[in-house]
C-alpha cells in the first residue's frame, strides 16, 4: 500500500499552490511508492470566508493594495494574528477534518500559514500523531503568522526568514529546516535550437523583441496602463501579456491586440515557462514564485510593484545583487526597456550577474527532505 502525504493550500496569489504542486510532481517523478493528495483547504467549506479569503485577495491587490498592506501590518500584532487565525480556523476545520478523517495520511504538508492551526487542532481532536511540517513560501520576508506555533517545524528558503521572523518568535533554530527556493523544473535555460520553435508555436516573429508582461495568478498591478505605454513609445516590439486570474484585464489586453497583432494575451497558463524562455525582458510585480522563476531562466527582470514589506525582501534581492531594476512609476517603464534593449553591456552586465549567482532550484532537495520526514 502507498504512504499518503496530505498537501494542503489556499488559493491566495499563486506562490502556495505552485510550490506544494512542483513538490508533487518532483517527488512523483521519483518515488513509486507514494500517494499524495492536493488540497485547497476551503476547496468544500464555509462559501462566505472562502470569498473573502480568495477574492479579497485578489481585489485588494488589484484595486486597494493599501488596505492589504494595512491588514499585513496590523497582523503582525501577536495577539491580532492569533484572533484572526482561530477565526479563520473556525471555518476551516470542517474540511480539514474531513480530509485527514478521509485519507489518514502518514504525513501532512502546509503551504499556507491559515492552515497551520486548523491542522494542528484537529490533530488533537482526532488524539493522531501525525508528522506535520509548514513550508514557508515567503523566501525573505516572512509574515510572523507562520510562526505562531513555535513547537512545529517549518521549511524556509533563507537564513534571513530565520533570523528576521522566525526567531523573534521563539522558533527553535533546530525547528528551521532552509532550503533553495522551490520551482517547477521546467524553469530552467532552454535549449538555444528550441526557441525559434517555440516563439512560433505562440505566433511570435523570430526576429523581433519581445517582451513578457506577468503578475503571478492574479494578474499584475496596472496591467493595462504598462502594456499602454510600452505600446505607444515601442510600438515594433512583441509582447506576451499573462493575465492569470484577472479576467478584466485580460478582456482589456485582448481589445488591445485586436488593434495591435504584436500583443498576444493570456489567461491563467500552464506554459509560463515557454513564454519566458523566449523573452528578451520580463515585466513583473515581485511575488515569490514569479521572481525566481524568471531568475532561473536567466531573464532580467523589470519590477513594476510589490507588496510592503511582504515583498519587499524579494525586491531588495534583485536590487542589492544587480539582477534587475525596480521602478513603480509606469511611465519610466518603456525608457528602461529601450535602454536595456539598446544598450548591450548595460544587458549583459545584469545577466552576467544572474549567471554568476548560480541560483539554484531547491525542489530536489526538499522534496527528499520531506520523503524521508
Amino acid at each position: 500500500m502507498k504512504k499518503k502525504f496530505l498537501f494542503l493550500y489556499l488559493k491566495t496569489g499563486g506562490g502556495h499552490l505552485s510550490t506544494a504542486r512542483s513538490i508533487e510532481e518532483c517527488i512523483l517523478s521519483s518515488k513509486e511508492d507514494v500517494e499524495i493528495i492536493l488540497a485547497d483547504g476551503l476547496n468544500n467549506g464555509n462559501k462566505f470566508m472562502k470569498s473573502i479569503i480568495e477574492e479579497g485577495y485578489r481585489l485588494s491587490q488589484s484595486i486597494a493594495l493599501w488596505v492589504y498592506e494595512i491588514l499585513y501590518g496590523i497582523h503582525k500584532i501577536k495577539t491580532v494574528s492569533k484572533l484572526t487565525s482561530n477565526f479563520v480556523a473556525s471555518f476551516v476545520r470542517d474540511e480539514i477534518f474531513r480530509l485527514i478523517k478521509l485519507h489518514n495520511p502518514e504525513k501532512i504538508v502546509i503551504f499556507h500559514f491559515f492552515l497551520v492551526d486548523p491542522v494542528l487542532k484537529v490533530l488533537k481532536e482526532l488524539n493522531l500523531n501525525i508528522p506535520v511540517l509548514t513550508v514557508v513560501t515567503d523566501p525573505y520576508t516572512a509574515h510572523p503568522m507562520w510562526f505562531l506555533h513555535n513547537d512545529q517545524n517549518y521549511v524556509v528558503f533563507s537564513r534571513k526568514v530565520l533570523e528576521n521572523s522566525a526567531k523573534k518568535m521563539g522558533v527553535p533554530e533546530e525547528n528551521i529546516n532552509i532550503f533553495p527556493y522551490i520551482l517547477n523544473e521546467k524553469f530552467r535555460v532552454s535549449d538555444i535550437n528550441k526557441l525559434d520553435k517555440i516563439r512560433s508555436k505562440y505566433g511570435f516573429d523570430n526576429g523581433k523583441k519581445l517582451i513578457l508582461i506577468i503578475g503571478g495568478g492574479d494578474g499584475i498591478p496596472k496591467g493595462e496602463k504598462i502594456v499602454k505605454n510600452l505600446v505607444n513609445f515601442l510600438p515594433d516590439i512583441q509582447y506576451a501579456v499573462v493575465c492569470g486570474r484577472d479576467k478584466k484585464l485580460f478582456n482589456k489586453i485582448k481589445t488591445l491586440s485586436k488593434e495591435n497583432n504584436l500583443i498576444k494575451v493570456f489567461e491563467y497558463i500552464d506554459f509560463v515557462s515557454e513564454l519566458m524562455s523566449v523573452s528578451d525582458l520580463v515585466i513583473s510585480k515581485c511575488g515569490p514564485a514569479t521572481f525566481m522563476e524568471i531568475l532561473l531562466s536567466k531573464k532580467i527582470p523589470i519590477i513594476s510593484s510589490y507588496i510592503w514589506e511582504q515583498e519587499k525582501g524579494n525586491v531588495d534581492f534583485i536590487v542589492e545583487n544587480k539582477f534587475g531594476i525596480y521602478e513603480k512609476k509606469v511611465k519610466k517603464l518603456p525608457h528602461i526597456v529601450n535602454e536595456l534593449l539598446s544598450n548591450e553591456d548595460l544587458y549583459n552586465s545584469f545577466l552576467n550577474n544572474i549567471n554568476k549567482a548560480d541560483l539554484q532550484n531547491g525542489v530536489e532537495s526538499v522534496s527528499e527532505f520531506i520523503y524521508n520526514y
